[in-house]
């Protein structure tokens, strides 16, 4: 069966329009990818096997009527332009497999993950020059090249000979890269499922900057403080004069950092007239733990020994800068005297040691309340929390590496295609498929990559077309 020349001038118009796009592709991919040597060396593979095959419309692309020269010198071509592409797709596979490995680099895998490295020189160079010799020294010492009814020349007798060419040595390279290519596409959808469910479930957590440790470290002390707290309300001596207490009777306490005024109703009706320039005896103050404000009189703090009635309430309010406040209020029959603890989600950055448990301390007399103290304590500024202080987002593969995931599961489906006409010959044997899927993959091969890079925005926008312009 002889193929029509209509179809011989089909396929002449598509491997010459599809190796134009090809070119303008692939320079504007290079661009993209902040490197060059990978499309021109796919470029100058696939050009060689195009040119080879245009320039069999010498002869109406009949191999009767081609030089026996000629047609050994383009079955040559084919095979060492089909090796060069068959090395760049195994770089592509390589490249793409170590940056998945590293989520970490995928912030800049846009332009460093097709960074050139001297392993790559033996795929793309040394084996398709080695493979070339070994399969064009098998065509002379068989005198494989045979005039067909195909378009273009092939090893035709015996057929078998086409194993150690496109048919064969890529064929094998495809299930290695096929198979780390599956792996790598796995990876990234679990690296990105778990992303995006880590960084959804940061803002559901009771602490959201905080981690598991540094949490249930600070509870700890927290615990410990509130112990401490009741002991020293308790076994405080009544008799003895505070440190910290001003001849003016006005108890101090280290303040930084002074929070707004926080106001709580009080209990005004069983406040009696007190002598507020009374001074009772204070704790010493202390910079790692917070002060606390003790009875101001020797009358009230005698009966410091009645019964402590302690209520604990935790308010959970989500504020425009997400605060976990939780507060506890410790009051006394006799004094009346409130102790409020705000405690604040720390930062999970926050260079802030954990040993230390620095507290701000303010104190604060309520309005209208004679002898009622409230003293607040909050973190240090350095865990307060704002939107400056949050995570970024972590960041996702580039969609052109995906892309280039894609183009290796087409390059191992097109040398697939290219060897299904050789394996079924030899398992029928019976001579050479005039128009088979050989000649499939050959367009494929410039046209698929094309369509595949040429569509995507960030490839696109570096085409350069004479009636495309630049944005001025």
């Amino acid at each position: 069966m002889v193929v029509p020349f209509g179809i011989r001038i089909l396929w002449f118009i598509l491997s010459f329009v599809g190796l134009l796009v090809c070119w303008v592709v692939f320079f504007a991919l290079g661009k993209a990818l902040g490197t060059m040597w990978a499309p021109l060396a796919y470029l100058a593979a696939c050009s060689t096997m195009q040119l080879a095959f245009l320039l069999g419309i010498i002869w109406r692309m009949d191999t009767y009527a081609m030089p026996k020269a000629f047609c050994v010198v383009q079955t040559t071509l084919f095979t060492l332009s089909d090796f060069v592409m068959t090395g760049v797709a195994v770089t592509f596979t390589c490249a793409t497999a170590i940056c998945v490995i590293k989520p970490k680099t995928w912030a800049e895998s846009q332009t460093n993950t097709f960074v050139w490295r001297r392993f790559y020189f033996i795929p793309v160079v040394v084996a398709p020059v080695l493979l070339t010799a070994v399969q064009t020294a098998l065509y002379i010492h068989f005198d494989a090249v045979q005039p067909s009814n195909e378009i273009h020349c092939d090893a035709n007798d015996p057929i078998w000979v086409r194993f150690f060419g496109y048919a064969g040595v890529p064929l094998l390279a495809c299930f290695p890269c096929l198979i780390l290519t599956i792996v790598s596409i796995r990876r990234v959808w679990r690296t990105n499922e778990h992303i995006q469910r880590s960084w959804q479930n940061e803002f559901l957590n009771e602490d959201h900057f905080t981690s598991q440790d540094t949490r249930r470290r600070s509870r700890s002390k927290l615990r410990r403080l509130t112990a401490h707290i009741k002991h020293k309300s308790l076994t405080s001596p009544s008799g003895d004069s505070s440190p910290n207490s001003t001849p003016g009777g006005v108890s101090t306490a280290h303040s930084f950092h002074v929070q707004p005024t926080l106001e709580l109703p009080l209990d005004t009706a069983s406040s009696d007239a007190h002598d507020t320039t009374e001074c009772g005896p204070d704790s010493p103050t202390s910079e790692s733990f917070p002060t606390f404000a003790h009875p101001r009189s020797r009358s009230r703090a005698r009966s410091s020994d009645s019964e402590i009635r302690t209520l604990e309430t935790q308010v959970s309010a989500t504020d425009a800068s997400s605060l976990d406040i939780r507060s506890s209020i410790m009051r006394t029959n006799s004094d009346k005297t409130l102790q409020w603890e705000r405690r604040m989600g720390m930062d999970e950055d926050t260079k802030h040691s954990t040993e230390d448990f620095d507290e701000d301390t303010l104190a604060y007399d309520a309005p209208h309340a004679e002898g009622h103290q409230l003293q607040a304590f909050t973190r240090s500024p350095f865990g307060r929390l704002s939107h400056k202080s949050r995570r970024p987002p972590p960041a996702s593969l580039a969609p052109i590496i995906m892309r280039c995931l894609v183009f290796q599961l087409l390059f191992c489906a097109v040398h697939v295609l290219a060897s299904i006409s050789t394996i079924v010959d030899v398992a029928r044997q019976r001579s050479p498929t005039c128009f088979g899927t050989t000649e499939v993959a050959m367009i494929m091969a410039g046209w698929a990559p094309a369509i595949l890079f040429g569509t995507m925005p960030g490839v696109f926008e570096h085409i350069r077309l004479p009636w495309k312009r630049p944005a001025s």
